[in-house]
């Protein structure tokens, strides 16, 4: 285990994290009531971002398969110029120069944190599992705390937004150096030898599990701060309250989902994770629901996304030629979900097709029938 590089990975995931828990519910409350912009355009913030990362992700897994001595640089330089990006936003005058930036920051994640996954599963050798669940548990905890910021300082949204780009610079450099250090390990560089690695069963479950669980997690930023507040009635300090307990659950079962895969396999754990994503979602759409059973269902939903995170994010999946692939495509069939389903309900929240729960609860359906119906004999 490389612990040096990692130690300083794993400051840098904690710091953007932070910042973009900062930045995230600014932007939209920035979108929806500065800009005054509709339900619609303030949901695809979200999928105008995941746009931006499904097309990058995939370019960063292949790259890091066929080309593993140039990781440090396809993740720092773009960590770097997402700071600048997400800066600028409070100073454009329309959603749609918003949504914009936002998909550009897409793009730039896009490149950045597949990169780093793969590093990370690389640097911890037998215990990825492990050290990718306190990766994303220190990302879960450092959003959460942005979250908990995002409520509680008396500052402006645009203010607000500022802030979480100034505090994205610093990891862009403490990435660069803990990538630089991270010796390139040997892959296969035949593109035809990749996709037959690539056509395995489980790598088809867990893309669909996770494309599944992407619609889910869709609902649950921009969609969820505007539906909570609008139908719910939750302030802004009630929200960021709720994201800050959610983001201590999802860190604690995030550390436990990594170490758990590596006991007994990524399909029992990640089928595990899905089915309380989906009991979170069912009580996140349920008509007539108390404010209790939203935080609830809130907190589970989120439970449940990000502990499959470790999961889904393993390069370790596919031993050898094809691991980093896997996880370029991972993140690609995520993003895909979280892109779609905000568009979804935003159409229908902004025509007044239901109360704006009914995508939680039709997902939540899906959810154990996905799992159920796919999931691997053999794996």
């Amino acid at each position: 285990m490389e612990r040096t590089p990692l130690i300083l990975v794993m400051a840098a995931v904690v710091l953007v994290s932070v910042a973009t828990g900062l930045a995230r519910p600014a932007i939209a409350f920035y979108t929806r009531y500065s800009l005054e912009s509709t339900m619609l355009a303030t949901a695809s913030l979200t999928s105008s971002f995941m746009l931006g990362r499904m097309l990058t992700s995939i370019v960063s897994g292949v790259a890091s398969e066929l080309a593993p001595g140039r990781q440090w640089l396809l993740a720092s330089i773009p960590a770097a110029l997402a700071g600048l990006v997400v800066y600028i936003i409070p100073n454009t005058g329309s959603p749609g120069l918003v949504i914009g930036l936002m998909a550009v920051w897409g793009l730039l994640g896009g490149l950045t944190w597949p990169t780093v996954q793969i590093a990370v599963a690389e640097m911890a050798g037998g215990r990825s599992g492990t050290v990718l669940s306190v990766y994303f548990a220190l990302g879960t905890i450092g959003v959460s705390a942005g979250n908990w910021l995002f409520g509680h300082l008396d500052l402006g949204y645009g203010e607000v937004v500022k802030l979480g780009a100034l505090l994205m610079v610093p990891p862009a450099l403490l990435i660069g150096v803990a990538l630089a250090m991270h010796p390139p390990s040997v892959r296969a560089r035949s593109a035809r030898s990749l996709a037959g690695r690539l056509r395995s069963r489980i790598v088809a479950w867990v893309l669909l599990v996770t494309l599944a669980l992407g619609l889910l997690n869709g609902l649950l930023r921009e969609y969820f701060y505007i539906y909570s507040h609008e139908v719910y009635g939750l302030s802004r300090e009630a929200l960021g309250s709720l994201l800050g307990v959610a983001g201590v659950a999802a860190f604690l079962a995030g550390l436990a989902s990594g170490a758990l895969a590596d006991r007994v396999g990524i399909p029992p754990a990640l089928a595990v994770v899905t089915l309380i994503a989906a009991a979170g979602s069912v009580l996140l759409g349920l008509p007539h629901g108390s404010t209790l059973l939203l935080g609830l269902g809130f907190v589970l939903a989120s439970v449940g996304v990000r502990a499959s995170m470790p999961l889904t994010r393993n390069r370790n999946l596919l031993p050898g030629a094809g691991g980093a692939a896997v996880v370029g495509l991972s993140n690609a069939a995520l993003n895909l979900g979280v892109l779609v389903s905000p568009l979804v309900a935003g159409f229908l929240y902004e025509h007044g097709l239901g109360s704006g729960g009914a995508p939680y609860l039709v997902l939540g359906v899906v959810l154990p029938l996905v799992v159920a119906s796919l999931y691997p004999r053999r794996v």
